[in-house]
């Protein structure tokens, strides 16, 4: 018999519009992915000018995290342990 698939899911909220704008459930094994890989996969318009370099600084999330620095493993280790939901806010949606 087969487990189901486990999942964290992430609700992306655009603080400009108070708004939640999408929910992306994130399979357990694409938690090595960075959260501006998950976000751009999911065609979440997040702003990043350098391709995941971590030189723009656009794609801050939580207003103080750079996407593109932070993997979904990071996210749940050290800022979430234990959730399956997990709110992101970016500043410009």
């Amino acid at each position: 018999m087969k487990s189901p698939n486990k999942h964290i899911a992430l609700i992306i909220r655009g603080k400009a519009s108070g708004r939640v704008v999408a929910q992306i459930n994130v399979p357990e094994g694409d938690k090595k992915l960075t959260l501006l890989k998950i976000m751009q996969s999911a065609d979440i318009p997040i702003a990043s000018s350098c391709q995941g370099q971590g030189v723009c600084q656009k794609c801050i999330i939580n207003q103080e995290l750079m996407s593109c620095q932070i993997t979904m493993q990071e996210l749940l280790h050290e800022l979430y342990p234990n959730q399956k939901l997990i709110e992101i806010t970016v500043d410009y949606l």
